[in-house]
């Protein structure tokens, strides 16, 4: 089995650890949307007992990253058109008053940051 999800035991609790590590591996897309989660697996993978695993889906389930099924266990939440519509007028709105914002309160050096990326990513998108 692949060792590279192994948690490291240190300063922040355990089921914190693995939730981070199970939101990261959904989010980088190792577990797919609609990916059956096997507890046992996520134990072995993971290198951590089934009640950090299972608190940890616990808390990712209350957050809509994880949907658990009668007779088919926990499944890497799926979003709808709909949803994915919403999120991205939510975003556009917040976008445009971040936006707002730093022209209202932005420093000449911090302006000066933003001209930079821009050219940068200019360059990017040439290339």
């Amino acid at each position: 089995m692949q060792t590279d999800l192994q948690i490291s035991r240190q300063s922040a609790t355990l089921r914190v650890k693995v939730e981070e590590t199970l939101r990261q591996a959904i989010a980088s897309g190792r577990f797919k949307p609609g990916q059956r989660l096997v507890e046992r697996e996520l134990c072995e993978m993971l290198g951590v007992g089934r009640t950090s695993v299972r608190e940890a889906m616990r808390q990712l389930e209350a957050e809509g990253i994880i949907t658990s099924y009668p007779h088919k266990g926990p499944v890497v939440s799926t979003i709808t058109y709909e949803e994915a519509q919403q999120l991205y007028t939510v975003r556009a709105l917040l976008e445009g008053f971040a936006g707002q914002q730093f022209a209202e309160h932005g420093t000449a050096a911090d302006i000066a940051k933003l001209q930079a990326a821009v050219v940068e990513f200019e360059a990017a998108a040439e290339s």
